[in-house]
């Protein structure tokens, strides 16, 4: 790990070089050491998950060939569910790079491009996620709009609420498919506590609202069905979602878009 660039180390070191050497003589570097196939690309993007993927497909639809880089793998879901990392027996699939599990106990594994990294301090742990599709390979799916009062207590007043209430926030939710949860997978009894909460508050006079998610629900409605294996109604999606029902940024941004949007993912370690 210490021998390798992170992302923003890699870009200062670059800059850095730039003011240092002079423009005239990076490029005589960079032209000695650069092989003869040399491939020139409109835009690099470096990173695939919400906002590198979103930004990739952007530039594509503008006609800008664009290449992303991802130091993690692609995974790709596989109807026996075996894509990723079980929870009750971790392997290296766990953990990027590292000899440990990040989620739950710290268990020992093989080391291996696997798709959590972080950091663990005292009582907190920072997670991200490394692979195609970024950190929405491992996130809840939460999609939340926050109310206008409480974005303006942090973003300043030139940043529109209504523009983004009007245009982007939808424009997000129709591509990762991101709705409430349906009454009939509410009321199963794999959510039986989050149905029983919901009771109790609309009981003592709350008012109660089902927040957006980012799944497939008939994916869900599957694994209650037994035809596909059990992820999102286990709990079991910080690994990744084996039944496919999450809808990350590969499944949606990215998906299909090789033709269209001119996007390519190249494995790469920053």
């Amino acid at each position: 790990m210490s021998g390798m660039f992170k992302r923003r180390q890699f870009i200062q070191g670059t800059a850095a070089a730039a003011a240092t050497v002079g423009l005239s003589s990076l490029q005589a570097v960079a032209a000695k050491s650069t092989p003869s196939n040399r491939q020139n690309v409109e835009a690099l993007v470096i990173g695939s998950g919400f906002g590198g993927g979103v930004a990739a497909l952007r530039l594509g639809q503008a006609g800008i060939e664009t290449i992303v880089l991802e130091r993690g793998r692609r995974w790709d879901i596989t109807e026996n569910g075996t894509t990723f990392s079980p929870y009750d027996k971790p392997d290296g699939r766990a953990s990027y790079l590292l000899p440990t599990t990040l989620y739950f106990q710290q268990a020992s594994i093989e080391i291996y491009t696997g798709i959590l990294s972080g950091i663990l301090g005292n009582g907190v742990a920072v997670l991200n996620a490394a692979g195609v599709g970024g950190t929405s390979l491992i996130y809840g799916g939460i999609t939340y709009q926050p109310p206008k009062e409480l974005f303006q207590q942090v973003f300043p007043s030139s940043i529109s609420y209504a523009e983004l209430n009007s245009v982007y926030y939808p424009r997000v939710r129709s591509i990762l498919k991101a709705s409430p949860i349906p009454d009939d997978i509410l009321k199963s009894p794999y959510y039986l506590s989050s149905y029983l909460l919901q009771q109790q508050a609309i009981k003592a006079g709350f008012k109660t609202r089902k927040i957006d998610i980012a799944f497939d629900w008939n994916i869900v409605r599957q694994e209650i069905a037994g035809t596909k294996v059990p992820s999102i109604i286990a709990g079991q999606y910080y690994y990744g979602a084996e039944s496919g029902a999450k809808n990350s940024v590969d499944r949606t941004y990215l998906k299909g878009q090789k033709q269209r949007v001119m996007s390519k993912s190249v494995p790469c370690m920053l």
